[in-house]
């Protein structure tokens, strides 16, 4: 008997994001291993070709309360009981990241209408102490993440520190670690590389770097510290910044150093096809998080997936898979010294990038290839066939 999946995300393709391509990824891994996906979405009515046995609902709308009973009457035309598979991130939803209505809306789902809840835990709420707005939002985030994860049969995390901070609220709830796979498919041949240095007007001896995502303002210094590190050793270098919100981490560079201008580049929001020929050009990759590297990271996912040598941080989400697998160069968070060195050493070492870029490939097939989600997903729950 065919399994029928009901996906229910806050972004999907065409809206660009770390969820949306997660989001895409999964479903077509789930029609791959044999299921009928169903993705029930907002948005517009944009057609996105996914693959065979993945239909795209767009009939949540904005998620208030009307786009909510049309897609609770369109579900209920599905056989019971409906397998649900919520992506969790409070900004996704609407009502300025505050939409309890959506929480309550599943948790009917599952008490009124006999469907079984899996959630996926991308970010489960704010912090609390930063402003009184954010404070506020903060505490009907975890409103909302007590009324979910009351409801999930399962709970997926993208990184082992969601589950420390979600199980007060899911006591009696298994949770299953699921790193978030690449949502950029290696599309690029070789011939990218060629291509894109001679767009940005390279010399053969310029090193590229690049940084694909977003990692937080407060890694700006970082980047300066390392691009004016490899100036001191007169080794040229270009940052390429990649994928939406690079042209905002640009100019957070320039204001701390306008004299870079020349030396930082970037894409704005490109397509996947494009994040991979960028990908490929790239001589390495620096991936800094104020946090650590850890299992959501869907940026440095890509980056490994690519096979690109990459230098990145270990802060307190750093799964200890990083430490031992030697397949990225781990510098602790925070200490832009230590990252300009490791930039410096890596540029220098064509030996030592195609060792990391070895390990990379390796560690993403063996850890975070999407197979190894699906796989989670569809494994039987006890007393299920």
């Amino acid at each position: 008997m065919t399994v029928v999946r009901h996906i229910i995300t806050g972004e999907f393709p065409p809206h660009l994001g770390g969820v949306s391509d997660y989001t895409a990824a999964v479903a077509r891994g789930l029609a791959g291993a044999g299921e009928d996906v169903h993705v029930w979405t907002g948005g517009c009515d944009q057609a996105v070709p996914i693959g065979d046995r993945v239909t795209v609902h767009r009939s949540l709308g904005s998620f208030d309360r009307r786009s909510l009973a049309r897609a609770g009457v369109a579900l209920d035309t599905f056989p019971a009981p409906r397998r649900l598979l919520v992506q969790w991130v409070p900004h996704a939803y609407g009502r300025s990241s505050m939409n309890l209505a959506f929480c309550l809306w599943v948790w009917r789902r599952v008490r009124r209408h006999g469907d079984v809840l899996d959630v996926m835990v991308h970010e489960p709420f704010l912090r609390f102490g930063l402003g009184l707005k954010q404070t506020a939002a903060a505490a009907v985030h975890r409103v909302m993440v007590r009324v979910l994860m009351r409801a999930a049969s399962r709970i997926y995390v993208g990184t082992t520190a969601w589950e420390s901070l979600c199980r007060p609220y899911a006591k009696r709830v298994a949770f299953t670690w699921t790193p978030v796979p690449s949502g950029i498919a290696l599309t690029a041949g070789q011939d990218a590389v060629g291509a894109v240095r001679t767009a940005l007007a390279l010399s053969p001896e310029t090193t590229l770097i690049g940084s694909f995502g977003r990692v937080g303002g407060a890694q700006h210094r970082g980047f300066v510290q390392s691009l004016l590190a490899l100036e001191r050793e007169r080794r040229p270098a270009v940052l390429l910044l990649i994928g939406a919100g690079s042209d905002d981490t640009r100019s957070g560079i320039l204001a701390e150093d306008p004299r870079l201008a020349t030396r930082v580049h970037s894409t704005g929001a490109v397509s996947p096809d494009e994040v991979s020929r960028y990908l490929r050009a790239c001589d390495l990759v620096l991936q800094p998080y104020h946090d650590g590297i850890c299992g959501r990271r869907s940026g440095a996912m890509a980056a490994l997936s690519h096979g690109c040598a990459m230098i990145t941080t270990d802060g307190d989400f750093t799964e200890p898979l990083w430490r031992e697998s030697g397949a990225v160069r781990l510098v602790p968070a925070g200490n832009m010294d230590r990252l300009a060195a490791a930039v410096v050493a890596v540029a220098a070492d064509a030996t030592e990038r195609a060792r990391l870029g070895e390990r990379a490939t390796a560690l993403y097939d063996r850890w975070f290839d999407v197979r190894h989600t699906v796989a989670a997903i569809r494994e039987p729950r006890p007393g299920t066939i």
